[in-house]
């Protein structure tokens, strides 16, 4: 009998487990640090960085806002990517004056990509109001 107990509440529990687990959000935008005080954004011909050219610098919360939640909601690509040279490359600097996550950034109007310079095998789309607002930024 307590064997059929012992049994029935791994069963049980097995059940309770799996369902918690597949109820959890999943995450597929860009992997970024929350801590951004500051948005630094670059020009660039390539997959370099020795060929910046500074366009703006973000410090207002509601643009940083904008480029944030852009990386966070983009859907990550399958697969391994062959881009085109980047249109910018973009930094995130927290409180301290480090730079905690750099981006390469492809826009348009109403379409945009981002990659995280520590893993250019993988690129993200972003949603077109993502892609819209960053426009409105750099406009």
């Amino acid at each position: 009998m307590k064997y059929m107990y012992r049994i029935s509440i791994f069963i049980l529990s097995f059940a309770i487990l799996s369902a918690c687990t597949t109820s959890l959000p999943s995450f597929s935008g860009v992997p970024i640090s929350l801590s951004t005080s500051e948005i630094v954004l670059y020009e660039t011909t390539n997959f370099q960085s020795g060929n910046l050219e500074l366009v703006e610098t973000f410090s207002a919360s509601e643009d940083i806002t904008v480029f944030r939640n852009a990386a966070r909601s983009a859907d990550r690509v399958d697969g391994v990517v062959d881009m085109a040279e980047p249109d910018y490359e973009v930094h995130f600097i927290n409180e301290d004056g480090e730079v905690t996550d750099e981006l390469f950034l492809w826009i348009g109007e109403e379409t945009g990509s981002m990659m995280d310079k520590d893993d250019t095998h993988t690129v993200y789309t972003l949603t077109e109001s993502d892609a819209s607002a960053i426009q409105s930024l750099l406009e």
